[in-house]
């Protein structure tokens, strides 16, 4: 059995949106951005959390993860650049008062 010509431009495009060839790229390529944002969003709010845990920050600080893709670097393990900024940052050996 083969599959007719309507039913393989329909299988052609993720989620059948188009038949036609530069939508379908234009479409998957949008959703691909889209994961990968999402991943980014996500990636700067766990390290946020880390940092202020980690380091006992009383506010969190505010982080952005830089470069595209994101999704890349993290199945790398790295991630390649992390902007970080954070106040009341507690030194070792001193006690804050007032």
């Amino acid at each position: 059995m083969t599959l007719g010509t309507s039913a393989r431009r329909a299988g052609a495009c993720v989620a059948g949106l188009s038949s036609s060839p530069p939508v379908c790229l234009f479409t998957v390529g949008a959703r691909v951005v889209i994961v990968d944002r999402v991943a980014a969003s996500r990636v700067d709010c766990r390290t946020a959390e880390a940092f202020q845990h980690g380091l006992g920050t009383p506010a969190r600080p505010s982080d952005v993860v830089r470069g595209f893709p994101v999704l890349s670097q993290l199945a790398s393990g790295a991630l390649r650049h992390v902007d970080i900024t954070a106040q009341d940052i507690p030194a070792r050996g001193t006690s804050r008062t007032g």
